[in-house]
């Protein structure tokens, strides 16, 4: 093998490498913003501080929940969700806790798992959908189940 088919073999494999491992430190990085997000507005906002300006921190403006109902499906927007949860600051008697059961990302788009649990009881399984929008990921979307 001649140097120069070397050098060109080696110079290529260092950049397939280097775009590798900056992909994935990109993604880790992604990762946390999101984690963050949803502890900082969704755990601790809606469940453990109670705190609406938090929660209106991490969610987008036009951000919906979808509720299925009985005879249909109810959808609420951020407004009227946080109009029904009261959140008046006051910390909650019985905080939640949560596992992320995964964080899919491609591009600027986001897909959280996420169990909420209170008093050692699963209480809720919540899909959160995210964009990255230029000031950060923001919650946009919600479905969920209850337990």
């Amino acid at each position: 093998m001649s140097t120069r088919v070397a050098l060109v073999l080696a110079t290529g494999l260092l950049l397939a490498t280097t775009t590798l491992l900056g992909a994935q430190e990109t993604r880790g990085t992604d990762e946390q913003a999101i984690k963050d997000v949803v502890v900082t507005a969704y755990v601790n906002g809606v469940f453990n501080d109670r705190d609406a300006a938090a929660v209106r921190v991490g969610f987008h403006p036009d951000f919906v929940m979808s509720v299925h109902a009985e005879n249909g499906l109810i959808v609420a927007t951020l407004d009227m969700w946080l109009e029904r949860l009261g959140l008046d600051g006051t910390p909650s008697p019985s905080p939640v806790d949560h596992q992320f059961r995964s964080v899919d990302i491609t591009g600027n788009t986001a897909l959280v798992k996420l169990d909420i649990y209170e008093a050692d009881s699963h209480r809720y399984t919540d899909y959160l959908g995210l964009y990255r929008f230029s000031d950060g990921w923001l919650i946009v979307n919600k479905v969920f189940q209850s337990h």
